[in-house]
């Protein structure tokens, strides 16, 4: 027969059983600040940052060149209109406006997908209470850094695409608000 102590014990235990199993990974603290779902809250400014970034990067590019160079990078370099944020544990989703979505942990680990019909790798890490994502093809890296404000309601992605082909990398930040 179990004692009154144990029992008090045992009880607690189960109350406390669905806050233990959701409970924040102390190795990213913050994180699941990010979990929900996120809409592009950018303005003009943030629109043309983007067209200024990629008229930098071909700038100095043939003529010839600038203008295959502009097309391409207007097409790969959108601007997502929302995000879906799914934290459990060290791993995290996320999903993007055109239905695709990838699950990876924050320690790094290379994930292998397809995108646009062509092999892509993608890996996450947790750094200073930021997510930075990298997706790698055979043309280029994306780079992503998701930040989120002090009161968990606004997150900057910023963006950045180096490649061989560009002089410069394409860089430009977004706004995005909780819904």
């Amino acid at each position: 027969m179990r004692t009154l102590p144990t029992r008090c014990a045992t009880l607690i235990a189960l109350l406390c059983l669905p806050y233990l199993a959701h409970a924040e990974d102390p190795r990213y603290p913050g994180l699941e600040d990010f979990a929900g779902s996120w809409r592009s809250a950018g303005d003009k400014t943030e629109a043309q940052g983007r067209l200024d970034s990629i008229e930098a990067s071909v700038a100095t590019q043939t003529r010839v060149l600038r203008g295959t160079t502009r097309k391409r990078l207007l097409s790969g370099t959108y601007v997502t209109s929302t995000y879906d944020i799914q934290v459990d544990g060290g791993m995290i989703t996320i999903a993007i406006d055109d239905g695709r979505s990838w699950t990876t942990d924050l320690e790094g680990t290379v994930t292998h997908h397809e995108h646009d019909g062509e092999a892509m790798t993608m890996s996450r890490i947790w750094v200073g209470g930021e997510i930075h994502a990298t997706g790698v093809q055979r043309v280029g890296t994306g780079q992503y850094h998701f930040d989120l404000s002090e009161d968990g309601q606004t997150m900057k992605v910023t963006f950045t695409m180096s490649s061989r082909l560009l002089p410069d990398p394409v860089r430009f930040t977004t706004t995005y608000e909780r819904q």
